[in-house]
């Protein structure tokens, strides 16, 4: 399963959730935003910031394969250096999120040197289940940590009614629903979207804000050559039905940019949209692919 985007997906929606599993607090006010080491041209997905200069930059990186070069300790070490320089010397700290221990590669003397902080994810999801089973965080990461596909299948319904009844604000419930629907798509490929459907207990998935079923469809859709003219307004209103579940109204000129994308781009524009968090990343997105 390719989980590292909805990973990060719950990390920006609610970082003190996972900071916790590390054992830190998160401060007051924080978000997680994607930041480029200027030295290393290279985007981090996982910094989380707070506008309190006292509080400390947490980098996050996750890991849910092995790593090849096992270098994920020297490229956090790295990174933590770089950012300290960056932003003025603020205190640094490191998380890496393994999947499993098996995943950690043990690097010394980084691994004992207490700069970074280390969480093997089964390990405290299974700790946290046990002290609170209805944690948003166990039901949205079953895809990935449940072992029996069957046990997953019969209960999936409960863990997606949990995340839709939590306490989590509004956006964060919106967040977590769509993770949880992208993991789940991906753990059970031989499923059709009318088959998902029925497993999550859903009257009509168009009228859920996390279609990601629909997101398939829609990819789909665009991979068959040959489509009629019919069938790429179809995807043009899907494309508008989903930002307008995210977002809300769109002007005027953000519906017509939809609604004249090529079935090509409409296509490319599937694939990102989920992972938008405002309208005005829509409209760059629209204005970096004219057609």
């Amino acid at each position: 399963m390719k989980s590292d985007k909805e990973f990060f997906q719950i990390f920006r929606t609610c970082p003190e959730m996972l900071l916790g599993l590390a054992k830190l607090r998160a401060p007051a006010g924080c978000e997680v935003a994607s930041v480029t080491v200027k030295a290393l041209q290279r985007t981090m997905d996982g910094l989380v910031m707070s506008t309190d200069d006292s509080e400390p930059l947490t980098i996050g990186e996750v890991q849910f394969y092995k790593d090849a070069g096992q270098d994920i300790y020297c490229r956090m070490m790295v990174e933590m250096a770089l950012v300290q320089q960056q932003f003025g010397m603020r205190q640094v700290q490191g998380v890496i999120f393994f999947g499993d221990r098996s995943l950690d590669p043990k690097t010394e003397p980084w691994k004992s040197s207490g700069l970074i902080h280390i969480v093997y994810l089964d390990e405290e999801l299974k700790k946290l289940e046990a002290q609170q089973p209805d944690h948003p965080l166990v039901a949205v990461l079953k895809p990935i940590f449940e072992t029996s596909e069957v046990k997953l299948e019969k209960e999936a319904a409960v863990h997606y009614r949990r995340l839709q009844t939590s306490a989590l604000t509004v956006t964060q419930r919106a967040d977590f629903c769509e993770v949880f629907i992208s993991l789940l798509t991906q753990r059970l490929r031989n499923k059709t979207p009318k088959e998902l459907t029925m497993i999550l207990e859903l009257p009509d998935i168009r009228d859920t804000v996390c279609g990601r079923e629909l997101l398939d469809e829609g990819r789909n859709e665009g991979r068959n050559e040959g489509r009629n003219e019919g069938e790429a307004k179809q995807l043009r209103s899907k494309l508008c039905f989903i930002a307008r579940k995210k977002f809300g109204v769109l002007s005027e000129d953000l519906e017509s940019s939809i609604q004249r994308l090529s079935v090509k781009t409409g296509d490319l524009l599937f694939a990102d949209l989920l992972e938008m968090s405002s309208l005005r990343e829509l409209s760059q997105w629209l204005a970096q692919h004219p057609d």
